[in-house]
C-alpha cells in the first residue's frame, strides 16, 4: 500500500509539474506577444552618416519598412510601418531615391521621405524638334553616360521596345530602324547609376503611352 502511495504521489508530482510548465509557457508566450505588439525596437537618435534607398514605384508601407531595416535606416520595420500610419502624411511617399541617416528613428525616417529635398533628382529636359543625336547630347550631358553609349544602344530600336510593326512597310520595301522619332521630348528624373539602355527604354515606354492615348 506504501509503495502505491509513494508511485501515486511521484506521478502527481509529475503531472503538477508539467502543468506548471505549460501555463507558464502560455504566460510567457502571451507576454511576449503582447510585448512586441506595444514595443517595437526602434532607435532614438536622428541617426549618423548617409545612405541612399530607392523605393520603388509599387513599393507598400511594409515594402518601403523592409527596405529601410535592410539598408540599416531603422532598427525594425514594424517601427517604420507604425511611424508611418501615425503620420497624417504616411502614406504620401512618392517613388525615387533619397538620402536617409543610418540608425534613426522611424518617425525621422518617415518625415525624411516626405521631404522631397531629401530626394535625389537628377532631371534632363528634351525639347521638341530634336533630332536622336542632339538627344543624346543632351542625356549624355546630364548623366555623364558617353554620347557614343547611347549610340550604341540605340542601335537596335526593337530592344528599346520599339515594336516591330513600326518598321514595316505596305509596299514591302526594306527599311532601315533607327530610333529617330521614338524619344518621346519631356522632362525625365534620371535615377542614379541609370544607363543609357535603361534611359533610352524610358523615352521609348513613354511615347508609346503618348501614342497610344493619341
Amino acid at each position: 500500500r506504501r509503495k502505491r502511495r509513494r508511485g501515486a504521489t511521484s506521478v502527481a508530482l509529475v503531472l503538477s509539474l508539467l502543468l506548471l510548465a505549460v501555463v507558464g509557457g502560455s504566460v510567457w508566450y502571451g507576454y511576449d506577444k503582447v510585448r512586441d505588439y506595444f514595443i517595437v525596437p526602434d532607435y532614438t537618435t536622428a541617426g549618423t552618416g548617409e545612405v541612399q534607398v530607392e523605393i520603388k514605384e509599387l513599393d507598400t508601407i511594409t515594402d518601403i519598412g523592409n527596405t529601410l531595416y535592410r539598408a540599416g535606416v531603422v532598427k525594425s520595420a514594424k517601427a517604420f510601418i507604425k511611424a508611418a500610419d501615425a503620420n497624417p502624411k504616411g502614406n504620401n511617399i512618392q517613388p525615387g531615391f533619397y538620402k536617409l541617416r543610418l540608425k534613426m528613428r522611424a518617425s525621422y525616417a518617415v518625415e525624411m521621405l516626405l521631404d522631397l529635398r531629401n530626394k535625389v533628382v537628377n532631371k534632363v529636359t528634351i525639347p521638341e524638334g530634336k533630332t536622336y543625336l542632339q538627344t543624346f547630347e543632351l542625356l549624355s550631358k546630364a548623366s555623364g553616360i558617353p554620347v557614343a553609349e547611347f549610340a550604341a544602344a540605340a542601335k537596335d530600336p526593337v530592344k528599346l521596345g520599339v515594336p516591330e510593326f513600326w518598321f514595316k512597310r505596305s509596299d514591302g520595301k526594306k527599311v532601315v530602324k533607327s530610333i529617330e522619332g521614338f524619344l518621346f521630348p519631356a522632362t525625365y528624373e534620371l535615377p542614379p547609376k541609370a544607363t543609357a539602355d535603361k534611359i533610352l527604354r524610358t523615352m521609348v515606354a513613354q511615347f508609346l503611352t503618348v501614342a497610344e492615348e493619341i
